[in-house]
């Protein structure tokens, strides 16, 4: 039986990166991992601050008859690699996500 995943996105405007966009298009494209999952995906928009807006997407994946939540930011980049990640048997997966610092004189 196909793993239902949600995939969920916490937005303050509903823009999110063109990075997420793509993961959003290509989950949904044909033959993109179908075999072993559905994703479904979901923004949420408007919650603050974005603690909350986690805990509201957590409160609607338990409510739910999804298998994995996955939640990332809406600036985030995921790695290509990323989807290795749904074949981890764990409660809780984490990918390295690099930070960017603004460079000082």
């Amino acid at each position: 039986m196909k793993k239902k995943v949600l995939i969920s996105v916490p937005t303050i405007d509903h823009r999110v990166s063109s990075e997420i966009a793509s993961l959003f298009g290509m989950v949904h494209g044909r033959n993109f991992l179908q075999n072993d999952y559905h994703f479904s995906t979901t923004i949420v928009e408007g919650i603050t601050p974005v603690a909350a807006a986690r805990n509201y997407m957590a409160d609607f994946f338990l409510k739910s008859d999804h298998d994995i939540m996955w939640m990332v930011d809406q600036d985030m980049v995921p790695n290509p690699d990323v989807f290795k990640l749904l074949d981890v048997d764990a409660d809780i997966v984490a990918p390295m996500m690099p930070t960017f610092r603004a460079m000082t004189d």
